[in-house]
């Protein structure tokens, strides 16, 4: 009687650490299509008066490849949509030029007018799992502390 018991037990406990085992394992094989997407400031020397213009940059981090990639950023009330169909991890990121803001090299703006963006991103993985990324990117500190600038 007490052998019978204590192989129920140990069933049950076999059972338990198959079940954490099986758990861990999907939770594995699940991160290869992670995707992972960060947005930020980059500067592009521009044909007028080889000015820096401000661009965002949007660019996956992750292993997996991001799939309807849809969003917006917002400047100062305007908003501009972000639409991108794959990014891959192996891919050249994707940037958007911010032509309504003046150039780099006119920091005076940037120390008046604090400037700051907001990106909002929906996209999918290969699963056709949701995921979302919010940033603010502040436009002012960027300009006012790129390198390389007269001051």
């Amino acid at each position: 009687m007490i052998a019978e018991w204590a192989l129920v037990i140990l069933t049950g406990a076999l059972v338990a650490v198959t079940i954490f085992y099986a758990i861990q394992t999907w939770r594995l094989v699940k991160v290869p299509f992670t995707p992972v997407l960060r947005a930020s400031l980059q500067s592009t020397t521009t044909s007028t008066n080889n000015a820096r213009r401000i661009d965002i940059e949007i660019e996956n981090i992750g292993v997996g490849t991001a799939v309807s990639v849809e969003g917006n950023y917002s400047i100062n009330e305007s908003q501009q949509e972000i639409e991108i169909s794959l990014l891959r991890p192996s891919e050249k990121s994707r940037r958007f030029g911010l032509n309504n803001l003046p150039p780099i090299e006119n920091r005076g703006h940037y120390q008046e007018n604090p400037t700051s963006i907001e990106v909002h991103l929906n996209f999918k993985n290969i699963f056709n799992h949701n995921f979302n990324y919010d940033v603010t990117l502040n436009v002012s500190e960027y300009a006012i502390n790129t390198p390389g600038l007269p001051v």
